[in-house]
């Protein structure tokens, strides 16, 4: 049953993302999509999934919005990652803070876990109607993301949530209250290791 329910909350959570992905303005679908996620009974997947949705939906629109700084130029920036509106986006960074907070806590839900078995990989490439590859196998073959990637993340997306929440203007952006080491790191490969610094020791403290 519990397997059942993964697959099935899966689809769904696939399903509210490719909408979002057409309607980037309804950020609505993106909540949905995370409620899903964090229903899924097996950890396994559900990180499988989040890694997913992140790669490939989420990380670029945060990339967008987190590196353009607040100057007078509004509608330029509200523009910014599909967005009509500046309160669009605010909406987007904080299901951003959500996906990345459940992305957390489902990484240590399953740090130490045995690696999930791996589905046959002629189901994947048959010429087979029935036989192609599921969400959810696809999901356990994703590469295992590292805490420290997300959590960099993490503070990331709360520094534009709060740019974008008190309307800070400037040349000032959220990339540029991290160590120049370690924000080069950001929105590379979620699996890579860090070489953390003492501001991002500090910011880690302060936000968790």
């Amino acid at each position: 049953m519990s397997l059942s329910s993964s697959i099935i909350l899966s689809n769904y959570c696939w399903e509210y993302c490719l909408e979002w992905k057409n309607e980037t303005n309804n950020v609505e679908y993106l909540g949905a999509a995370i409620k899903c996620s964090s229903a899924i009974p097996s950890p396994l997947i559900r990180q499988g999934m989040v890694s997913m949705i992140w790669n490939i939906f989420v990380s670029k629109k945060l990339l967008a919005v987190a590196a353009i700084s607040k100057t007078t130029r509004e509608k330029l920036a509200d523009r910014t990652g599909g967005f009509s509106s500046h309160e669009k986006k605010l909406e987007f960074l904080n299901y951003s803070v959500q996906f990345l907070d459940l992305f957390m806590e489902t990484n240590i839900v399953c740090d130490g876990s045995p690696p999930p078995p791996n589905p046959t990989p002629k189901n994947h490439w048959s010429s087979e109607v029935n036989s192609n590859a599921s969400l959810t196998d696809l999901a356990l073959l994703q590469p295992l993301p590292n805490f420290e990637m997300i959590l960099l993340h993490y503070q990331l997306a709360l520094c534009a949530q709060l740019f974008y929440t008190f309307r800070i203007k400037g040349t000032m952006k959220p990339t540029n209250l991290f160590d120049t080491k370690v924000s080069s790191k950001s929105f590379t490969s979620i699996g890579i290791k860090l070489l953390l610094g003492p501001r991002f020791h500090f910011m880690a403290f302060h936000f968790l």
